[in-house]
């Protein structure tokens, strides 16, 4: 796979392209500017606008670097998301290569600190057909479903687990950045360490806008006292990541 590394703001030398990867790069990332180089029908210069990340596109792999440092631009993301806190110890960004790395660290960072002490436990509404009863007994659905039977009984009940949305989020996000191209043998740890500490949980599918907002803060207060936001969210295209 071929890697092409852009920079936001700034026009690069010219790159070769065929037809359909020159296409595929115009849909997938929309305000890149794709000029022909003259006198040639292959060779293209790329200047990204207002966008950041990394993706994959058919054969590409994609790199948009920053104009900022990488510590610029989660300080501002977090600003802009209220989420921003003041805190004595720091975290080294600048020396890594692309914001999806850091996604991947900062995101380990937060999981390490909230779970020191354990996962998060909440209680859940289960509902299930036993032979004996636990909870409430759900009449309607008993008498819809076992009009003339005793057993089993449909009944709902409170389960006290680990497998809550915030801890579903935390993992969502973990398997997204997981599929990421990452470089640094820290994210890929990192990463794996959150999948295996939370393997009893269930991870969420990315969801639609119907919710979405309540479901972040969740996961946002579930990891609030690392001071890092973590969202998550469906690419917009090909296997992208990052603030738009």
């Amino acid at each position: 796979m071929r890697q092409i590394e852009l920079q936001e703001y700034r026009e690069s030398e010219p790159v070769q392209l065929t037809v359909d990867e020159r296409d595929a790069l115009k849909e997938t990332l929309p305000s890149l500017t794709i000029q022909a180089a003259p006198g040639r029908s292959d060779l293209y210069r790329l200047r990204p606008e207002a966008v950041i990340g990394a993706f994959d596109v058919d054969d590409l792999s994609v790199v948009v670097r920053p104009k900022l440092d990488i510590s610029r631009v989660i300080y501002l993301a977090s600003y802009a998301m209220g989420a921003y806190k003041p805190r004595e110890e720091r975290f080294d960004f600048t020396s890594e290569p692309t914001l999806v790395e850091v996604l991947a660290l900062a995101l380990t960072a937060a999981a390490r600190q909230a779970f020191a002490s354990g996962l998060l436990h909440g209680y859940r509404t289960e509902q299930d057909a036993l032979r004996t009863v636990r909870g409430r007994i759900d009449m309607a659905e008993q008498l819809r479903r076992r009009f003339d039977a005793l057993v089993p009984v449909e009944v709902s009940y409170d389960e006290f687990t680990d497998d809550i949305l915030a801890n579903r989020l935390v993992k969502a996000a973990a398997d997204l950045l997981g599929r990421q191209r990452l470089e640094d043998s820290r994210s890929r740890n990192g990463l794996r360490w959150i999948n295996a500490t939370l393997a009893k949980c269930h991870a969420c599918s990315i969801f639609s806008a119907g919710g979405a907002g309540s479901h972040v803060r969740q996961a946002q207060r579930a990891l609030s006292r690392s001071g890092v936001a973590v969202t998550v969210g469906p690419a917009a295209s090909g296997t992208g990541t990052g603030p738009r």
